[in-house]
């Protein structure tokens, strides 16, 4: 059976008040929906023109309780009778009004108080089931629309639309001013509302959520027990956060669980319907919800997979540009603009131990919680760290921190920061570490390419000074023999004899001169700085490893003072601990790190490759080149340690010698 058209049904609900008015002698029949204030069906007698019920309904009020019909008098010799509809079921649906004028027959009579209760119920029935029959025909016309919903899946910013969208839709069908969606975060176990929920701003919105634990919650009730709430008074309901019902302006509000099969996957919000939620309604958008579930769901599903596919495009791209040379200061910038804004974090930087950030900020960050979370960073405070909506408009934060070689050393980290309460993903902390590898992999990419250019410098300058000691400085050697051959063999008077002196003061003074040059083109044995770029040099070429060490000029200086013996002791252990790593750790790198004062001189030689036990057992089990480490350190007056490296991997070389000489 097929639904008749609009039309029909209007006939047939006027014909049904028509006969009505013509068996109950009324002038006038009015059928008020109170649960809308909507006016369900009004008829005239035959000849009358206008309406004078809506008149009476705005002056009088007509008090009819339970199934009794109520006369109220109005005006000389007119009167209305009055009579409660209820539907099947016995749900109140609104009042029948009958107008009744002195030219009628009156009403009282017992024959005409049964025929107007006949006629009640008969009405209430059929403007129920066109009630229905309306609702039906709004269902399937909102699943057609809903098409609309099904075309945001591909979409990038679907999870910001579905909300306003969903609000277009269904809102209408049950009069609701707003709705609200929250998604259930499977991987981070967090409850979040989508943007766009009752209209509000995104700092209000983003406080909307949390653990699905707190059972005070109306979204955390209704995903754990997969059933509807419905509340017509919010304000001082004791199920609903008084806090939202303030911020959101909730006066009432319906919430359902979107199941997809047996899983709940968000809660749908309708909020401030004018007049009372009922079971109806529930009924209602319950047929819906399955839709918006598996729309949500895949909208979500499209989005994650957006978001890793562009995830790991930054990472092809910044590994490419380090691959290509780029800097660590011109690689990183552009990783952490894109990692912030995929993210949605606020502030995302290379924090150092000293002031240096290589920052990318989205938004404002208040300057308490900016100071915390560098803070935090120096500190070496690793992992996620997060402190959920505190309550409405408190939207919590979200940070990460992870490790990164910096300059030849763990002292810096890779940290972002988010001005909401929904933790960083695991999946978002990994990226954040690769992104860190890339990093350390670009530091220690640009410090090899600068050692590798200071020892090509290095290298030129003694080709040079060796040209200069075999061919010119010979050549002065020769010419001086050739001179001094002349003044002792031959008779030379007095202005020969001065000439000649003349030139050999002249070879004199070049050879002197080349020889500086050649002293100065090749700094002594004793040169620390020298004789470590040595080492490094020496190891990338005979193992490939790549190898850093880069002083600044303090610390240059401050090596070439060092005792003979312990500057001697610093370059042995360094070139036994690097080859030793070079040959048994397989590492992917090494660092140097020197740290010169007045007291003492430190060396750390660090590779990230398998490991050692540094316990004293196993130290008494190494080789004679680990042993002979040892006694170059004590012999200099040192100590030697052996410590795991950053999170367990590779392993230190600590040394330590005072530079007084022993």
């Amino acid at each position: 059976m097929t639904d008749q058209p609009d039309s029909d049904v209007v006939g047939q609900l006027e014909g049904l008040g028509r006969t009505a008015l013509s068996a109950l002698q009324a002038a006038e029949l009015l059928a008020v929906d109170e649960r809308s204030g909507a006016t369900q069906l009004a008829v005239l007698a035959d000849g009358a023109r206008t309406y004078r019920l809506p008149d009476f309904l705005t002056t009088t009020t007509a008090s009819v309780v339970g199934e009794e019909v109520a006369l109220t008098p109005w005006g000389p010799g007119t009167y209305v009778v009055s009579s409660r509809m209820f539907g099947d079921g016995g749900a109140e649906l609104g009042v029948l009004h009958l107008l009744y004028t002195a030219r009628m027959s009156p009403p009282l009579a017992d024959r005409l108080t049964t025929l107007v209760r006949a006629f009640t119920r008969h009405l209430a029935i059929a403007i129920e089931n066109d009630g229905l029959r309306r609702r039906s025909v709004q269902i399937r016309a909102t699943l057609d629309t809903m098409q609309v919903l099904d075309d945001l899946v591909t979409s990038p910013t679907a999870l910001s639309d579905i909300t306003p969208r969903v609000s277009e839709v269904v809102a209408p069908l049950v009069h609701a001013e707003s709705v609200g969606i929250t998604h259930w975060d499977e991987e981070s176990r967090v409850l979040h509302a989508l943007p766009g929920a009752f209209g509000a701003p995104v700092a209000d919105v983003a406080s909307m959520g949390g653990t699905v634990t707190d059972l005070r919650s109306i979204t955390a009730r209704v995903l754990a027990t997969r059933l509807p709430y419905l509340s017509n008074q919010a304000e001082g309901d004791p199920g609903i956060l008084q806090g939202y019902v303030r911020l959101f302006h909730l006066r009432r509000l319906l919430s359902l669980p979107l199941l997809v099969g047996d899983r709940c996957v968000g809660v749908l919000h309708l909020a401030n319907k004018p007049f009372d939620f009922e079971q109806e309604d529930v009924d209602l958008v319950s047929r819906l919800t399955p839709r918006i579930a598996t729309i949500l769901e895949l909208a979500t599903a499209v989005r994650t997979l957006d978001i890793r596919q562009r995830y790991e495009a930054l990472l092809g791209e910044t590994a490419l540009s380090i691959a290509r040379g780029a800097r660590l200061d011109d690689a990183l910038p552009p990783a952490l603009r894109e990692f912030g804004s995929l993210s949605e974090s606020s502030v995302v930087a290379l924090i150092g131990p000293h002031e240096h950030t290589l920052p990318w900020s989205h938004e404002e960050t208040p300057p308490d919680l900016l100071e915390r979370w560098m803070s935090d960073a120096r500190r070496e405070q690793r992992g996620t760290h997060e402190e959920p909506p505190s309550g409405p408009g408190q939207p919590g934060w979200a940070a990460v921190h992870v490790p990164i070689a910096f300059h030849g050393r763990s002292n810096a980290a890779l940290s972002a920061l988010r001005r909401h309460g929904q933790a960083y993903s695991s999946y978002e902390h990994t990226v954040l570490e690769r992104l860190a590898s890339l990093g350390t992999l670009a530091s220690a990419t640009e410090r090899l390419h600068e050692q590798q250019q200071q020892v090509a410098r290095l290298n030129e300058r003694h080709r040079i000074a060796d040209d200069l000691h075999d061919r010119v400085a010979q050549i002065f050697f020769a010419a001086l023999l050739g001179v001094d051959t002349l003044l002792e063999g031959r008779k030379l008077d007095a202005a020969e004899r001065g000439r000649l002196d003349e030139v050999r003061e002249l070879l004199v003074k070049g050879n002197a001169f080349v020889r500086d040059t050649i002293a100065h083109l090749t700094p002594a044995t004793t040169d620390v700085e020298t004789r470590l770029r040595l080492v490094v040099s020496d190891v990338i070429e005979d193992f490939g490893v790549p190898t850093a060490w880069a002083p600044d000029g303090a610390q240059a200086a401050a090596l070439a003072s060092l005792p003979p013996k312990v500057a001697d002791s610093l370059v042995r252990v360094a070139r036994e601990a690097v080859v030793n790593a070079a040959k048994h750790a397989n590492p992917s790198s090494i660092t140097i790190t020197t740290e010169a004062s007045d007291e003492e001189v430190v060396l750390e030689v660090a590779d990230d490759g398998s490991g050692m036990d540094g316990t004293a057992e196993h130290l008494a089990g190494l080789g004679y080149g680990m042993r002979s480490m040892h006694r170059a350190v004590a012999d200099a007056g040192g100590t030697l340690d052996f410590v795991a490296g950053v999170n367990g991997a590779g392993t230190v070389v600590h040394c330590r010698w005072p530079v007084a000489p022993t």
